[in-house]
């Protein structure tokens, strides 16, 4: 587990380092950051934990802008905010964030300890479960589901199209893994789409969260689409 601090406080940064070296939440790095626009949002990772302060700023913009980017580049990260003010709340619930919680300062130790806890538990406990099991005549795979942009299948065969844009194809069917994985949902006949990744519905096609492709939607699935989106 990576985990962020977004703020310019270095007392929350000793408290922060403090808990994470005094407890086994299996944090493998720890940043903190008083300045977001310096972080390079590249690359695959882990889980991710983003603490942010709601009144740091990046470029000028507020950090519910920085937390929209997080959530668009990670899209099953933990953001959890941290504030002087219980009116930011509100706020924190806008543009699709999700936020997994809401420290109100000053922070308590056991507040971080026991929120930290928590998100530790439910990674390790879908780290178990969200794998997709997949067999072909040559070699056997077991795929992390967050892994997945989307499957397709033309004719008997499955293609799984990855986040780091590789594709695999298998024989299957779209129906049997509709019904082992609730991770994934019909937007169309031909596609399975991971609910991670929909960013919502433009001109008639699924959009997708860190990726250009888009996916058609047929009007059987399209208010299950608007939904998630």
């Amino acid at each position: 587990m990576i985990v962020f601090c977004f703020d310019s406080d270095k007392k929350t940064e000793n408290i922060f380092r403090d808990i994470i070296d005094s407890n086994d939440f299996g944090v493998e790095k720890f940043y903190f950051n008083d300045k977001p626009e310096s972080v390079a949002f590249s690359g695959n990772a882990g889980s991710i934990v983003a603490f942010i302060d709601t009144r740091i700023q990046e470029k000028k913009r507020n950090s519910f802008f920085l937390a929209v980017r997080f959530r668009e580049k990670y899209p099953d990260s933990h953001i959890v905010f941290m504030s002087l003010y219980p009116e930011d709340m509100p706020l924190c619930f806008k543009n699709l964030i999700r936020p997994s919680g809401f420290l109100l300062k000053p922070i308590a130790p056991p507040e971080i300890s026991e929120l930290l806890h928590s998100i530790s538990q439910h990674e390790r406990k879908t780290a178990k479960t969200n794998i997709i099991h997949i067999s072909t005549r040559e070699y056997k795979y077991n795929i992390e589901i967050n892994k997945i942009l989307y499957l397709s299948t033309v004719g008997k065969k499955l293609y799984v199209k990855m986040t780091n844009g590789e594709k695999l194809e298998f024989y299957g069917t779209l129906s049997a893994l509709e019904k082992e994985y609730d991770n994934f949902v019909r937007c169309h006949s031909g596609f399975l789409v991971n609910k991670l990744y929909i960013k919502g519905i433009k001109r008639g096609e699924v959009e997708l969260v860190g990726c250009s492709e888009t996916l058609p939607v047929s009007k059987k699935y399209k208010g299950v689409i608007e939904n998630i989106g």
